[in-house]
């Protein structure tokens, strides 16, 4: 029922945002080959980018284009422990890599007066960053010549790298 949930929704909606599950069973598979775009979201903990660079080896895999696929880190900060800039673009080197800075008073911000991020704090730089990937993908379309009021479809592929111990932001996308 996956396919014709999709088409349905292709014909209403101009973008369909699918939040998908951490496995890759029969429906994620199914949504994940109608998808013209795929965002695969982590954080930049090493085991949250091993576990990417292992659902990105299943989508070589499954002969998914690079150019579908792109990787955001969300809540990434400068500092810490963890994965750097530097390190985070030679592992994702021929990917996508977009990276979301960590504003945690924005997003609680947001949640609690129930608005939009991009709307309850729009100059924030964690708002900019979520206003150029949507631009950076929506874009995609066209460059790639499709007609103006075309459906699109999006997946993403959010549980699949941050597993379900780690807070992925799904407040804010």
């Amino acid at each position: 029922h996956v396919l014709e949930s999709l088409d349905l929704l292709r014909l209403r909606y101009d973008y369909v945002v699918i939040d998908l599950a951490h496995t890759f069973d029969e429906i994620t598979l199914a949504a994940l080959d109608q998808a013209d775009e795929i965002l695969l979201v982590l954080t930049q903990e090493i085991m949250t980018v091993r576990n990417a660079l292992r659902v990105l080896s299943i989508f070589d895999r499954l002969d998914y284009p690079t150019h579908k696929i792109h990787a955001v880190v969300n809540r990434w900060t400068k500092s810490g422990l963890d994965l750097g800039r530097k390190q985070l673009e030679r592992l994702f080197s021929n990917r996508s890599l977009n990276l979301i800075p960590n504003d945690y008073r924005a997003v609680v911000n947001s949640v609690n007066l129930g608005q939009p991020l991009v709307e309850a704090r729009p100059t924030s730089a964690i708002a900019s960053e979520l206003k150029r990937i949507a631009a950076l993908v929506a874009g995609d379309f066209e460059a790639k010549g499709e007609a103006k009021g075309s459906r699109h479809t999006r997946s993403h592929a959010e549980g699949a790298a941050a597993g379900p111990d780690h807070s992925s932001g799904e407040q804010v996308i």
